[in-house]
Parts: structure tokens; sequence; C-alpha cells
């Protein structure tokens, strides 16, 4: 019977690590975004941001072939 619920272990494990560490690391950068105006911005959501204003970021150039269609 315990073989039965190990599959449905990996995902709830999952999750619960994903959300621990979206509110450790994630989260304070989120709110030190609102704090821009202060001269505060996040590196780490800079360089996570695919597309800003229609357009890619520099991080994500290689990807224009795919969004033109041509890949």
């Amino acid at each position: 019977m315990a073989v039965d619920n190990l599959p449905n272990e990996l995902p709830r494990d999952a999750s619960e690590d994903f959300g621990i560490m979206f509110s450790k690391y994630v989260v304070p950068e989120l709110l030190k975004e609102q704090h821009e105006q202060k001269g505060e911005s996040s590196t780490m959501l800079d360089l996570a941001t695919i597309a800003q204003d229609g357009k890619l970021t520099s991080h994500f150039t290689y990807l224009q072939n795919y969004v033109d269609g041509l890949e």
C-alpha cells in the first residue's frame, strides 16, 4: 500500500519546496521592485525578465528566430 502513495509524494514535495523557495527568494525581490523610486531595483528580476515593452530583453535575444517563426 505504501508503494501506491510514493508517486504522489514527489509532486507534493516539489510543490512545497517551490513555495518555500518562492517565498524566501522571489517575494522579497518583488517587494524591492515596489521601492524602485528610492533607487533600489532587483537584478534577479531584471535577469529573469524575458520580454519588456513588447521586445526581448538582451539576455533572451537568442530566442528572436523562434519569435519570428523562423525555427
